[in-house]
């Protein structure tokens, strides 16, 4: 029930920026300009989910988190890995396919979105193998992630980016 709710929330507020847009940036804007590849992504991500989910399952990809005291193995919940296998591919590729012609600001948030994604792969990864030796220390990628941020940022500043809003 709160996924739904979730979902409904994040949906509407998506469809009340869209609507609202044209007043923020004081340009005339598609109808669903946001919202359009918005749904596109939601859409193709369930149907790569449905897909992925038995696959998933069958590959035991799960991972088991304590929350403080011991639990009998009976009692554990797993928490399904690796979701971002499918999602981050298909963003990417909804947002090459809308951006069209000028794709490089497409391009570098791919490739931090691609570094993350990296990160976090490794990180279920080595929480799948179990082995203690192979677990990447929180600070390494805390650090990985904070060297990402700083030169997309400075990426960013000195890159010209054609944009609907006019910036």
């Amino acid at each position: 029930m709160n996924n739904i709710g979730l979902i409904a929330f994040v949906v509407i507020l998506l469809l009340f920026v869209d609507w609202c847009s044209w007043r923020i940036v004081r340009l005339h804007l598609d109808s669903f300009y946001l919202a359009h590849p918005f749904l596109i992504s939601a859409v193709l991500s369930a149907l790569a989910g449905f897909l992925f989910a038995p696959v998933a399952d069958n590959m035991k990809t799960h991972h088991f988190r304590r929350r403080g005291k011991f639990m009998s193995p009976s009692y554990r919940k797993s928490t399904p890995a690796m979701g971002g296998l499918f999602f981050v591919p298909i963003g990417i590729f909804v947002a090459r396919r809308q951006v069209g012609s000028n794709p490089n600001g497409v391009n570098g948030a791919a490739i931090i979105t691609l570094i993350f994604a990296m990160v976090e792969l490794l990180d279920d990864i080595s929480n799948l193998v179990m082995v203690r030796g192979c677990k990447i220390p929180q600070w390494i990628r805390f650090f990985i992630q904070i060297v990402a941020g700083i030169y997309f940022s400075v990426w960013l500043s000195s890159t010209n980016i054609s944009t609907p809003y006019s910036f």
